[in-house]
């Protein structure tokens, strides 16, 4: 792709437009979270006190938005926003006096990606809107969890921006002696979804609450209709019916707020970005409807009144659209919400559609059997999308061992047997031409089985020939068809026990990756939610307990012991080989090598009983040390503890060896994150000749060392290795400084696929030998050369037990161990 960059002899006020763009998007997008990860930053800091004195006046100022918000004139008139109004350039169009003795409802169309118009316009002095309308007072109405991020509600509260929840939206309007005017995006975060450059469709056939709201009040009613919003950014394709499409829907109505993925141009060059593109932007403020108090409209008078707003608006289009660059042709189009999908299409689900009419070439020829994609699957008529009631009558099939294990049932029977494993249902649909059909649909789990093209089509004939007997009163029943299938058809246990395995392995995999991160974003999301209490309480908690991960963390028997980590070890597998008897009147140091991608060993041996940890080794208890930064994120931090992992900080270990009792023994992954770096199949090399910080610790805690060499570890992934010196490499590092963790680039093998890349491990054996303690005598303060005697006799211990087992776990006994 070409670029375009921007010239570098722009004038200054263009550069300056779009620096307070630029801004303006950072505050839409990222703002919120940054103020939310701000306030929770601080309270781990010498500031705490100012998150916690925030936290007071929030709770005091709580219902401020609710009560018309606290608009700051001098910033709404602020210079910064004439550049924004000139950016594209935004100009807002009067067509008619509105009396300041009155209240006014103004709907906003269209809502377009980030609302430039509306903001500019009702939120600004920029466009000249206290000019244009003397007397108002705008307000702007903006989704009430936006009012729930620390520092970012004042921020938007200045410009008159208040929550678009019924009693922040009616405040206003029972102010007495009018003048006051709220402004609603209609179509909302739905909406959104469908903004896109030439479209002229509005969310607005059942959206009648604020015209509800206006009757009420008495408030007048105004059009509002924003030429160009649509405009100044392109989206993705999200045609209704595709995957992202629902992804979006289904996202939107959990989160309450729409992910439209859209795009520009850049800052310094237009040819990618998140800045919008230099459009014009013309609001045009309709002529008022005069409405009446009515506190209690009946539905007829709701839906005359919204009729006639629709007609109002579609007038507004039609009269200025010439002005606008618009085709004469072109119309306004009024939709209805979007579609939602049908449970019995979830995600995940393999769907085959064939139309009845169609069977006698499907039983005869195969043809016409369609995989469409894994997605929840709908029915759209020409003018509007709709769902249709599927009949009662369905197929059930219970999936046994076998096939011969189904239980008995007459097809067609309007009952789900519970471990379903195939679906079919049959109803008439009402498609696209007015003409009714019956569509049969068949579900097909894809997780435990996949089965080939000639296996499905074999599969579906044999169905339809049997559903098609039903019919014709011939045949017994499908369950009986399906007696027939081959038996190769159903997963047999050792299948079974093999994606359980993968799902183990992934799930672990998943949880070192994006848990943390999840969680974290979770709990900040839940603040922003009718479940903040939650949350706050997860807060205090995490407040309080603070400290525990330093001090011998708080470990469950339970947890370890879980069935999933069986099949965890299983999926290597993973073995645990013990040399010599350990003591339980002593604390250990046990050094892990190597370190691998993941440490998939060093987690299954210490921290998990899946290998038989406490009954090798009975009275020792082991804790796998790993990064300090785990434990600050919430919820992971638990789930870590739980399986008895500690922080490898010195506060932590000294804890463990001094004062939690005997028969400790803290596990340390020597290498760290450096090690990582250097892991690859065939790889046998260890991080240790300057790592001595281990034995300074034991020395002074006297505890005994014990090497620890994990075969295999290196085999699980294929990593991108980049030589030392170059530019790659720099980064790598540098980023490890900064981060504490290794940012390795590496695979492993697809979860359907095992020829194919993805984050699953290679099935490959790992087996930790736990190799003979070094007594070491306990010295408070070790001199330099006492530190290095028994360094030198760790790393000659750890390089004897690698020579004596290398050759009984595929290694040649000319392969020796590197000590970086």
């Amino acid at each position: 792709m070409k670029i375009d960059f921007a010239p570098l002899d722009l004038p200054m006020h263009r550069r300056l437009q779009t620096a307070v763009v630029l801004q303006w998007v950072f505050s839409f997008l990222a703002l919120a979270p940054t103020c939310i990860v701000l306030f929770f930053y601080l309270l781990f800091t010498r500031f705490w006190l100012i998150s916690v004195l925030y936290a007071v006046w929030w709770f005091i100022d709580y219902d401020t938005p609710s009560r018309g918000g606290r608009r700051v004139p001098f910033l709404c008139g602020l210079k910064v926003w004439e550049h924004m109004r000139d950016y594209f350039p935004i100009k807002l169009v009067k067509t008619a006096d509105l009396d300041p003795k009155h209240n006014y409802v103004m709907g906003f169309h269209p809502h377009g990606v980030l609302v430039a118009g509306a903001f500019a316009n009702f939120c600004t002095y920029a466009t000249g809107f206290r000019q244009l309308y003397p007397g108002l007072t705008s307000y702007l109405l903006m989704l009430p969890l936006w009012f729930r991020a620390p520092f970012f509600r004042d921020y938007i509260m200045c410009a008159g921006l208040i929550p678009s929840d019924k009693d922040s939206a009616k405040y206003p309007l029972c102010k007495r002696g009018g003048g006051n005017a709220v402004v609603i995006a209609v179509g909302g975060a739905p909406e959104a979804l469908d903004a896109r450059p030439g479209s002229y469709n509005v969310l607005l056939a059942k959206k009648k609450g604020f015209i509800k709201m206006a009757m009420e009040h008495g408030a007048h009613l105004v059009p509002v209709f924003s030429f160009g919003e649509n405009e100044v950014f392109d989206q993705v394709e999200n045609r209704r019916g595709t995957w992202l499409r629902w992804t979006q829907e289904r996202l939107q109505s959990i989160m309450g707020i729409s992910l439209p993925l859209f795009h520009a141009r850049g800052v310094f060059q237009y040819s990618f970005g998140l800045m919008p593109y230099r459009k014009p932007i013309s609001t045009v403020v309709g002529r008022p409807i005069r409405v009446e108090r009515n506190e209690k409209p009946t539905a007829e008078e709701l839906d005359a009144l919204h009729q006639r707003y629709m007609d109002e608006l579609s007038n507004l289009f039609d009269e200025h659209k010439g002005n606008y660059g618009v085709d004469k042709d072109t119309h306004l189009n009024f939709r209805d919400f979007p579609h939602k999908y049908p449970e019995s299409g979830s995600a995940g689900t393999r769907m085959f559609l064939v139309p009845t009419c169609r069977l006698p070439a499907v039983l005869s020829t195969g043809e016409g059997l369609r995989c469409p994609p894994r997605a929840p699957w709908h029915i759209t008529s020409s003018l509007h999308t709709q769902a249709h009631t599927l009949t009662h009558s369905a197929v059930s099939v219970v999936r046994g061992s076998s096939p011969h294990s189904l239980n008995a049932r007459s097809a067609l029977q309007p009952a789900a047997v519970e471990g379903s494993g195939v679906r079919g249902a049959a109803g008439p649909v009402q498609g696209p031409d007015s003409q009714r059909t019956s569509d049969f649909f068949f579900f097909f789990p894809p997780l435990f089985w996949a089965p080939s093209p000639i296996q499905e089509a074999t599969a579906m004939k044999t169905i339809l020939a049997a559903y098609s007997g039903v019919l014709k009163g011939t045949g017994s029943s499908i369950l009986s068809a399906l007696q027939d299938l081959p038996v190769a058809f159903w997963p047999c246990r050792s299948k079974m026990e093999k994606h359980l395995q993968v799902i183990s392995v992934l799930q672990w995999v998943i949880s070192f990756l994006a848990l943390g991160a999840a969680c974290t974003l979770l709990l900040i999301y839940m603040f922003c939610t009718d479940c903040w209490l939650i949350a706050a309480l997860y807060t205090a908690w995490l407040i309080v307990d603070w400290n525990t991960p330093k001090q011998g963390g708080r470990r469950s028997s339970w947890v370890r012991s879980w069935t999933v980590w069986t099949y965890f070890r299983d999926y290597f597998p993973i073995r645990l080989i013990k040399t010599h008897n350990l003591l339980p009147n002593r604390n250990y140091i046990f050094g892990y090598h190597p370190h691998g991608i993941f440490c998939f060993g060093a987690f299954c041996n210490f921290g998990t009983e899946a290998t038989g940890f406490s009954k090798k080794f009975p009275g020792i208890k082991p804790s796998l040390a790993t990064l300090a930064g785990n434990f600050r994120l919430p919820v992971l931090r638990d789930y870590l503890m739980s399986g008895g992992i500690c922080p490898v900080n010195k506060n932590s270990i000294d804890y463990l060896l001094s004062r939690n009792g005997k028969g400790n023994a803290v596990v340390i992954v020597v290498g760290g994150a450096a090690e990582s770096l250097q892991c690859a199949p065939g790889v046998n090399s260890v991080t240790l000749k300057k790592r001595k910080g281990f034995v300074r610790l034991a020395l002074q805690k006297g505890s005994d060392l014990v090497p620890v060499y994990s075969f295999g570890e290196n085999d699980a992934y294929k990593q991108v290795i980049f030589e030392e010196g170059t530019y790659s490499r720099t980064i790598q590092k540098r980023l490890q400084k900064i981060l504490g963790f290794a940012p390795c680039i590496f695979h492993g093998c697809g979860l359907f696929f095992g020829n194919s890349w993805g984050f699953v491990p290679y099935s490959k054996p790992i087996t930790t030998i736990v190799g003979e303690p070094i007594t070491v005598p306990k010295i408070e303060d070790p001199t330099e050369e006492m530190v290095d005697i028994y360094h030198t006799m760790y790393i000659k211990s750890l390089q004897c037990l690698f020579d004596k087992y290398k050759t009984r776990f595929g290694l040649k006994e000319s392969d020796v161990l590197y000590i970086n």
